[in-house]
């Protein structure tokens, strides 16, 4: 994936009534739960169509929820989109702002190496935000809800490996 490929997801999940379809909207909307999102292509990739929050400014964004990732980030375009004029150039894999993607404050990062061209919320976002991933590959469908005891009860044989 690439700085080309968000615009086409955006349209993609606007296209299937998942999303606004464009790149970077400003929004009013509040950040909700259950999310609606799409698997995406031939490798069936989660994206949904995220709130992001900085600075009050708020912004609807495509983003890929990385199960094999840990931190969330956005590109430079995508950067740029929530806030303008952002200054990049000196940025490492150590610097972040805290925000807010749907509702749930976390650290974001500038997306780099094999991240570059995404927007991306990793496991520990999805930890912090107390969500199960549900994926039905059949129909390319997802679906991010929030994991309490009447959900957990609902999916049965879902494993509790903590309490």
């Amino acid at each position: 994936m690439n700085n080309l490929t968000l615009p086409i997801i955006a349209r993609d999940l606007g296209r299937v009534g998942l999303g606004c379809g464009q790149l970077g909207l400003p929004t009013v909307d509040e950040p909700s739960f259950p999310l609606r999102g799409m698997l995406w292509q031939e490798k069936k990739r989660p994206f949904f169509e995220m709130i992001i929050q900085w600075r009050g400014r708020r912004i609807k964004l495509p983003m890929f929820v990385d199960t094999g990732g840990r931190s969330a980030c956005l590109n430079e375009v995508s950067w740029e989109a929530l806030a303008p004029g952002i200054n990049l150039t000196e940025w490492n894999e150590r610097i972040f702002k805290i925000v807010q993607i749907q509702g749930v404050q976390t650290e974001l990062y500038l997306g780099m190496g094999r991240t570059s061209g995404v927007n991306a919320v990793g496991c520990e976002w999805l930890s912090r935000a107390r969500l199960i991933l549900v994926a039905d590959y059949s129909h390319r469908g997802c679906i991010l809800i929030k994991s309490d005891e009447a959900t957990r009860q609902a999916l049965p044989g879902l494993p509790q490996v903590m309490r």
